[in-house]
């Protein structure tokens, strides 16, 4: 369709080039002769205007003569010649016939003078009386004036000798004159313009600018016909444009549909893993949604009234709040749990690679310490908490005791720019200086937000944050403090300890194991948490663009790199969490220590109960512990080399293999195991026996 219309076009462009040269060629004839029309009418002007003078001083002649100048030539009954002449030529130009009678009549006519004056010397008229003029010519002025040529060429038909007649005669001499000589200036300068015209009337400038006007006018018409057709021409190159347009419309189309077809196999591609797992979260949100209330009372319960509770009563309490939402028809998620419900995984990792213990009731404690309205209170005879807060709030943190004189100068101050403070050995009896920080007694002022610290106002920062920890193991409180605090209990759990133990006689068996151990979990923690804020950023990616998805190159290239990212954080984690699941085998092998040292630990631990003086320190124990395993005799034979950190894969190989040798290693592995519990069992013994509680380990 284009190619013919490019040929219809290329055809209408010859036509259009042909009828342009035609009018072009018209164009510049006509230019040429409306030069030459306008050249002689100004040589003819030119001409005309150095008769007018003479012809105007004639007609002022005639308008200083009087009645009297004109009574003096009519009186005459035989006229001069020359008076004779005069009139006779008047006569002639006033169409009448030349003799002395008629010119008496016309010198009788008061307006005499004014006609000759007045007479139109251009537009004389046409039809003239048959008898004094030719029929043969049919133009006035050019028989008048050749009637006059018989009176005007005499030699004595001038002013100087008329005027020695006549005055009046002698002025209408010369105006006589003046229009002759006017007539053939006029006459000559016609015949120049147009020689074709034999008759001089048709030789006036009017009628040449008429017909001038005639071939204007055709032109004219050609330039519209012309017109006509380049409107045509360039209807057709429109059209060629918008064709062209289109077709070139159409071509990047087909670019952006084939770009986009190429975007969406990549997007399918790096999507297809994120939409399985989308699902499954939309179907585990929805699982949530339908237990969303009753969840959430439970856990402000739990974050409200648990916090000085041991497990037992923790549980009991959650089994109530179950049972009190199932009476009153309050949906609850399907095996409830304050840690799924409140927090995620790798934030429990980051948690517990801060120094928190890895047993659940430590957790719990931590959701307490950051969901909390109240600041915490904790209960922290181990000084568990401590470590944690520390690890946490890195160099941030600032630590003051309140037997210190001037901690509340360092609390006003944490206030103000948005500082944490760890107030230690908080006292059981509430200072009032601190009771306005701990309720919060916040107030606005100007659109800031104050504090009042005794007489001193505080501007308060959202960003503070205050720990309070204690490390009595059973403090007493008063109430005003409990109203106000969130207090929790932060005591060491029989797991909590047994994990750290563990960790302590692995460190000291095979130090290379426990490293690779410590590094794994920190390496989980942080790809979880990266993997967690690369599944966020697809989301936000595809959240925030504008206009059409699959345009949008830097999303895709974004999303890409996302998912390689992503997928490689994946499968690391994965390979991780099998790789800790063969050290958490191997580390499992030295439990039996870690869980007789946990007991023991906490047996001596209710020594208190018999005799306050019977308190020992965790750091106390750690260090018997640690004493006792460096002081058993290693064994010859233990956990083989490959146990080391680059051979794991080799020993569970090895590990499956059934031979009378390996079997008589795991013996001797036992006995090694045996004799560090004994040797712990015997140390703790030698140090408690001067306190006379032997009966204890009878």
């Amino acid at each position: 369709e284009i190619e013919e219309l490019v040929a219809k076009l290329h055809k209408d462009a010859l036509v259009v080039e042909q009828v342009r040269t035609l009018v072009k060629k018209d164009e510049e004839t006509m230019v040429a002769e409306t030069k030459i029309v306008e050249g002689y009418a100004k040589q003819v002007t030119e001409e005309l205007n150095t008769v007018l003078p003479t012809l105007e001083k004639a007609l002022s002649a005639l308008d200083a003569l009087d009645k009297n100048h004109i009574a003096e030539v009519r009186v005459y009954t035989h006229p001069p010649l020359l008076v004779l002449t005069v009139m006779n030529a008047v006569c002639i130009l006033l169409q009448k016939k030349p003799n002395w009678a008629t010119a008496k009549l016309l010198l009788s006519d008061p307006g005499f003078l004014k006609t000759l004056i007045t007479i139109d010397k251009d537009n004389l008229p046409e039809k003239v009386n048959e008898e004094f003029i030719c029929k043969e010519i049919q133009c006035f002025s050019a028989v008048v004036f050749l009637q006059l040529k018989k009176y005007v060429r005499s030699p004595d038909f001038n002013p100087v000798k008329v005027g020695l007649v006549s005055v009046a005669c002698c002025s209408i001499c010369q105006w006589i004159l003046a229009l002759d000589h006017y007539h053939i200036v006029k006459r000559v300068y016609l015949h120049r313009l147009f020689p074709i015209f034999v008759d001089p009337k048709q030789a006036k400038v009017a009628e040449a600018e008429e017909l001038l006007n005639r071939a204007f006018s055709k032109l004219a018409e050609k330039q519209r016909s012309l017109a006509l057709i380049e409107q045509h021409q360039q209807n057709l190159e429109a059209l060629y444009d918008e064709s062209i347009a289109e077709q070139e419309k159409l071509a990047a189309r087909k670019i952006q549909t084939t770009r986009r077809l190429h975007s969406a196999s990549i997007l399918s591609t790096a999507l297809k893993d994120e939409m399985e797992r989308w699902k499954e979260s939309v179907n585990n949100l929805d699982q949530r949604l339908q237990g969303i209330v009753g969840d959430a009372l439970i856990s402000a319960a739990y974050i409200v009234y648990s916090g000085v509770l041991s497990v037992g009563y923790r549980q009991q309490l959650v089994n109530d709040s179950l049972q009190l939402c199932n009476e009153n028809n309050i949906l609850v998620s399907p095996n409830y749990s304050l840690v799924n419900c409140m927090t995620e995984k790798n934030e429990v990792r980051r948690w517990q690679n801060a120094g928190l213990p890895h047993d659940q009731y430590s957790t719990e404690n931590a959701i307490l310490v950051k969901h909390g309205q109240r600041w915490p209170l904790l209960i922290d005879p181990e000084r568990q908490a401590y470590k944690w807060i520390c690890q946490m709030e890195g160099s941030k943190l600032r630590q003051i005791s309140a037997t210190d004189a001037n901690y509340l100068k360092t609390i006003e101050y944490s206030l103000q720019f948005g500082e944490s403070v760890l107030l230690q050995d908080f006292p059981e009896t509430l200072d009032s200086n601190i009771k306005s920080i701990l309720s919060k007694e916040i107030y606005k002022k100007g659109g800031q937000e104050f504090i009042r610290i005794g007489d001193s106002e505080i501007q308060y920062n959202s960003d503070f944050r205050l720990y309070l920890t204690t490390q009595k193991f059973n403090p007493h409180f008063l109430p005003a403090t409990c109203n106000i605090v969130t207090i929790i209990n932060f005591t060491l759990t029989f797991h909590g300890l047994q994990n750290q133990l563990l960790s302590a006689v692995v460190n000291k068996k095979k130090p290379e194991l426990e490293k690779q151990y410590c590094k794994l979990m920190e390496s989980i923690s942080i790809d979880l948490v990266a993997l967690r804020e690369y599944e966020q950023r697809s989301l936000q990616l595809l959240q925030k663009t504008s206009g059409h998805l699959l345009d949008d190159q830097d999303l895709i290239e974004n999303l890409q790199r996302t998912k390689i990212t992503s997928s490689e954080i994946f499968q690391r984690v994965a390979d991780s969490a099998a790789t800790e699941v063969t050290i958490e085998g191997m580390r499992k092998a030295y439990i039996p220590i870690a869980t007789r040292g946990a007991v023991l630990y906490f047996v001596i631990s209710d020594l208190v109960h018999i005799n306050h003086v019977y308190q020992f320190s965790l750091n106390w124990f750690h260090k018997i512990f640690v004493d006792s395993i460096d002081n058993v005799k290693k064994s010859d034979i233990s956990l083989s080399d490959s146990l080391s950190s680059t051979k794991i894969s080799e020993y569970k190989v090895q590990s499956e293999e059934t031979s009378t040798e390996s079997e008589t290693e795991i013996d001797y592995f036992k006995i090694d195991i045996n004799e560090i519990i004994e040797t712990l069992t015997y140390h703790v013994y030698e140090v408690l026996k001067c306190y006379n509680t032997q009966i204890i380990f009878s």
